[in-house]
């Protein structure tokens, strides 16, 4: 089952999320940008390599990470039930000609279109996530 942004928001009403900063809304215009570029095909995709949120967070299993908090996964690291895991599945499959991962290290770009609903959701949560980290903005 594919999920779509409305089964984030539903989950997300009533979420208490820690207050953010400055920093979360930098991250989240980066993240943002790094999908808009491999969308217009100048960026790929490294995983958590070159996700400024895995940076941060990743290696404290997640702990405080927008996104992570946002959409709970036990306690499962990473963003296995968020559009991400659809746009990697796709690419495994579909484009296993251009996915490289070798000591995990991932790297997928935009093949052809068939990839755009894929980055387009990717898109829109992190743009829901960006619109939540805002609301719990801490002055």
């Amino acid at each position: 089952m594919s999920l779509t942004i409305s089964h984030f928001v539903t989950y997300w009403e009533g979420i208490e999320m820690r207050p953010t900063n400055r920093q979360d809304i930098e991250m989240c215009l980066a993240v943002i940008t790094k999908w808009q570029k491999i969308k217009n095909g100048t960026g790929v995709d490294e995983g958590t390599l070159n996700c400024c949120f895995c940076n941060r967070y990743y290696y404290f299993n997640c702990k405080q990470c927008p996104i992570f908090e946002l959409f709970p996964q036990g306690s499962r690291c990473g963003c296995h039930h968020t559009p991400y895991n659809n746009w990697k599945r796709h690419f495994e499959t579909t484009h296993s000609d251009h996915y490289y991962n070798y000591d995990l290290r991932i790297k997928s770009k935009r093949v052809d279109e068939c990839c755009d609903p894929f980055i387009d959701a990717e898109i829109d949560f992190l743009k829901t996530v960006f619109r939540q980290v805002l609301l719990h903005l801490k002055f």
